[in-house]
C-alpha cells in the first residue's frame, strides 16, 4: 500500500466514511490493519530520512575536505612561483616590466 493510500484511509477513518476506503474490504479488522500499515510506513520513511541525513553530512564533509586540500594546493603553488621569482631576480623590477611575457607572472 503506498503512502498516499494510506493517509487517504486514514482521512476517510477519521471522517467516519467507510464507503470510500480501500482498507474497508475486511470491517472486522479494517482500522488494525491500516494503523498497522501507517506504522511501517512511518518507521520505513524515518529510517529513510535517517540515511539520507547521514548521507548529506558525508558529502558535507567530503566538500569541506576537498575545500581544505584545494586552499593547502593554492597556497603552495603560489609559494613555489615566488620562489621560482625569486631564483629569477627580476621580481624587484617587476614594476618596470622586467616580468612581462613571464609565464609566472599571473599566476600569483
Amino acid at each position: 500500500m503506498k503512502e498516499t493510500d494510506i493517509v487517504q484511509a486514514l482521512r476517510c477513518c477519521a471522517e467516519g466514511e467507510c464507503k470510500d476506503c480501500a482498507m474497508h474490504e475486511d470491517k472486522q479488522r479494517c482500522q488494525e490493519n491500516l494503523l498497522d500499515k501507517a506504522a511501517e510506513a512511518i518507521e520505513r520513511l524515518t529510517a529513510e530520512n535517517a540515511d539520507l541525513h547521514k548521507e548529506l553530512e558525508w558529502k558535507g564533509m567530503v566538500i569541506a575536505l576537498a575545500q581544505r586540500e584545494h586552499a593547502k594546493a593554492e597556497s603552495k603553488c603560489k609559494a613555489l612561483i615566488n620562489e621560482l621569482c625569486q631564483y629569477c631576480g627580476k621580481y624587484k623590477y617587476a614594476h618596470d616590466g622586467a616580468c612581462d611575457g613571464c609565464r609566472w607572472e599571473g599566476e600569483t
